[in-house]
Formats: structure tokens, C-alpha cells, sequence
């Protein structure tokens, strides 16, 4: 959360718990945003989270204590709960299951995209520091969420309501898509017959999408404590302390850890505050460069060979390796130490799609869109679990060392899950 650091209340535990509510909100209400989709139909259910969301990005700026941030991130996770098994829903509507992972791959890249853009974005509006006798975190989130709103008004217009209504598709386009997707329309008429209860215990009673989402809470705890903590991570590199404890400035010993006036990771041997914290954002931008496009390139190959646990274990082995050994490698210097931590977030983030579009091979039947939506669930209460844990971990031992440790540990438990999931030949 850039900015917010800078209130008294933000230490690791606060700030870490009030990024894990948001997964609280989050999980609690996607079944019930992905049946008022159901119900409405994608398009209109879409601009309304999207706005929603942004109105309530908005709001972070007037907060001023804890509670309204702990009740805002909570509002935040509900606001947008709905958006990916929504939006995953109505991909499905247009391509057949066969070519799904690569339009899931650039959604994926879509938000490291995202991320790459929002780095400079937001050092540049932490720079209104002071203007209007704002902070410059307040002006963050009030001109950020500006853009999702004005984004939510035109999808609301935009957005055809399934293929028949696409103007971008030929007459020939719409008759194949017709007949790919019979079984598609068959079980989508089945749905709006049942109740949300019959739906509800259908995807409940599916064991693969349970598997599946197991997986998803181990990836996401290290996901969701890697986004929230990276820019610390990063400017403690940039201090020229590997693994800085942060808000106290106190340097932990242990594996590393380097004392004295040892050179940052921009090469010289001291940086004013202000320049870290800016200079910290803009670097954390560049692991989210290098998933965006190996997202694209796993999910193409992915759907080429028709095989996917294999597309996600491998990297999330990977993944592992690099967080368990980071504390060693961090003893190198902060250059390796920050090309080890974009390796890992590569490694970690790019078979993102190819784990959506497993969930949604394993989720069938008139139900496949609640699946998606409680397999989606499930698996973002990971991210209650990896800011709380890092955070925790942090505070006990001074060390981000040990937390990235930690969180390599989940990781090769969701490797090892893809990877029995083999079985199923998928």
C-alpha cells in the first residue's frame, strides 16, 4: 500500500492483516456475485463491480485511522469479488475449452500490465505530496479510482451480451460458435431453472475443484505476500541492507543479512528516503514485466501441447527453490538479491491462466460457473494467509529471509499438488 507506511498505525502486523480482509470480503461474496451474473448477465454485472470498485478505491483516501482501513479493505475485497469468475464465465461464452488458456494468459498479462503501468502511476502521484494539503498517498488512491469508474460506464455500453449480439464477429464466426457451444446453452437454460442451492452442492460435491483450489490458497499466499511486501523488500535492497526490518530502520542478523555501508542495488552507498521509497515502486515494477510475457508464452505453449499440470508444477518448483534460497543468494549483493526475487515472482505468477483454465476444465455441468466462482473463493483466502504470515514472521525474527522461506515452503506444496494432478490427463 503505497503511502499508508507512512501512518503510525502501519506497522507489518496492521498492514499485513488489512491486506489479508480484503481476501475475507473477497471469498465470502463471489458465489453470490457469480449468481447475480448468472441472473443479469455478464456485461452490466461487470461495470457495476468495476465501479463499485473504483468508487470505493476512492474512499481509501479520507481514511484516518485503522478500523476504517481494516472496513475498507473488506468493502474493497467484496466489491470486486466477482470480477474474475465473471469475466473467466464470459470468455467461456466465446471461445470452446480447447483454446481457453490463451485468452486466460492475456487477461493474466493484461494484469501485469497493469501492475508495470501502476508503478510510475503511482511514484508520480506520490509526488502531489503536500498539494491542497493532501498526502501524497491520499491523492493516489483518489485519482486512481477514477479510471476504473470511467472503464465501468463504458463496459456497461461496450460489452455485447454474448456472441449473437458481437458486432467484431462474422456471420460465420457466430454460426461455429453456435456449434461448439450447444452443450455450452444446454446446461446455461439447466442453470437458470435450478436454485442457487442445487448449484451450489453440485460445485460443492465436485473433489477436483476442491484440489484444484487447494492448490490456488498455497500459490496465493505466496502471490498476495509477495505483491503486498515486494516494494519493502525493494527498498530495503535499495538501503543496501538485503533484509531490512523496516519501519524501526533495525538490521537483523542471519543469513542475508549485510551490515555496514555495503553499495544498493542502484550501485551507490546511500539514497535520500524520499528517492528509496519512489525508486522502490518503480523497480518493483520490473518482475511484473518479465510474468506478463512469460505468462503468455506458458499459457500458448500450455494450450499448444495440450497439457497443463505439467505448466504449472515446473514453475511453481521453480518458484520454490528461488524463495528458499533467497536469504543465501541475498548474500551476493542486491543486484542478485533482486534478480533472484524476479525470477521467483516470474516463476510464481506466470502459470497463473494455465491454473484458471484447469479449474475450469474440472468445473462441468450446469453448475461450471459456480465451480469456477468457489474454486476462486477458496483459493484467494491465500491471500488472508501470506501478508499475515510474512508480517508475523517479520516482527518475530527481523528477517524477510525467513518469511520468503516460508512462503517457498506453500509453493511446492502447490507444485506438488499440479503435479499429482497429472492423473486426471489434463
Amino acid at each position: 500500500m503505497p503511502g499508508f507506511n507512512q501512518l503510525a498505525y502501519a506497522i507489518q502486523n496492521v498492514a499485513g492483516l488489512g491486506s489479508g480482509l480484503f481476501f475475507v470480503g473477497y471469498s465470502l461474496t463471489m458465489i453470490p456475485s457469480q449468481l447475480i451474473l448468472m441472473h443479469i448477465g455478464a456485461p452490466r454485472w461487470l461495470a457495476c463491480i468495476v465501479t463499485t470498485w473504483g468508487l470505493t478505491a476512492m474512499c481509501f483516501a479520507f481514511m484516518t485511522n485503522k478500523w476504517q482501513f481494516y472496513g475498507l479493505r473488506t468493502l474493497l475485497g467484496m466489491a470486486e469479488s466477482g470480477a474474475f469468475p465473471g469475466l473467466w464465465h464470459y470468455l467461456n461464452s466465446f471461445y470452446p475449452p480447447d483454446a481457453i488458456i490463451v485468452p486466460y494468459s492475456m487477461v493474466e498479462a493484461a494484469v501485469g500490465v497493469a501492475n508495470v503501468a501502476g508503478a510510475p502511476l503511482a511514484a508520480s502521484l506520490l509526488t502531489l505530496d503536500g498539494t491542497k494539503g493532501m498526502k501524497g498517498w491520499q491523492w493516489l488512491y483518489l485519482l486512481e479510482g477514477i479510471p476504473s469508474i470511467g472503464t465501468g460506464i463504458a463496459m456497461a455500453y461496450m460489452l455485447p451480451k454474448d456472441f449473437h449480439s458481437a458486432k467484431f464477429l462474422s456471420a460465420t464466426d457466430k454460426a461455429w460458435l453456435a456449434h461448439t457451444h450447444t452443450a455450452n446453452r444446454e446446461h446455461l437454460q439447466k442453470a437458470k431453472s435450478a436454485g442457487w442451492v442445487q448449484l451450489l452442492m453440485e460445485a460443492a460435491s465436485n473433489r477436483r475443484v476442491w484440489l484444484v483450489a487447494l492448490a490456488g490458497i498455497c500459490k496465493n499466499a505466496a502471490l498476495v505476500g509477495m505483491l503486498f511486501w515486494c516494494p519493502t523488500i525493494v527498498d530495503s535492497l535499495l538501503k543496501g541492507s538485503s533484509l531490512n526490518l523496516g519501519p524501526s530502520g533495525s538490521v537483523a542478523g542471519g543469513a542475508g543479512l549485510h551490515h555496514g555501508h555495503r553499495r544498493n542495488l542502484l550501485g551507490s552507498h546511500d539514497r535520500q528516503p524520499g528517492d528509496r521509497g519512489v525508486s522502490a515502486v518503480l523497480l518493483t515494477a520490473i518482475p511484473f514485466v518479465s510474468a506478463a510475457v512469460c505468462a503468455v508464452w506458458l499459457g500458448h505453449r500450455s494450450q499448444q501441447r495440450k497439457e497443463m499440470s505439467k505448466h504449472i508444477a515446473v514453475p511453481y518448483f521453480i518458484a520454490a527453490v528461488l524463495f528458499v534460497a533467497f536469504p543465501y543468494i541475498a548474500l551476493c549483493g542486491g543486484v542478485w538479491s533482486f534478480v533472484c526475487l524476479t525470477l521467483a515472482i516470474t516463476a510464481l505468477t506466470s502459470p497463473n491462466a494455465v491454473l484458471n483454465s484447469l479449474a475450469a476444465a474440472v468445473s462441468h455441468g450446469p453448475a461450471s460457473a459456480v465451480s469456477l466462482a468457489l474454486y476462486n473463493a477458496v483459493a484467494n483466502l491465500g491471500g488472508l494467509l501470506g501478508p499475515w504470515l510474512i508480517g508475523r514472521v517479520v516482527q518475530a525474527t527481523g528477517m524477510y529471509g525467513t518469511a520468503l522461506q516460508a512462503l517457498g515452503v506453500m509453493v511446492a506444496a502447490a507444485g506438488g499438488l499440479s503435479w499429482y494432478m497429472k492423473r486426471w490427463g489434463l
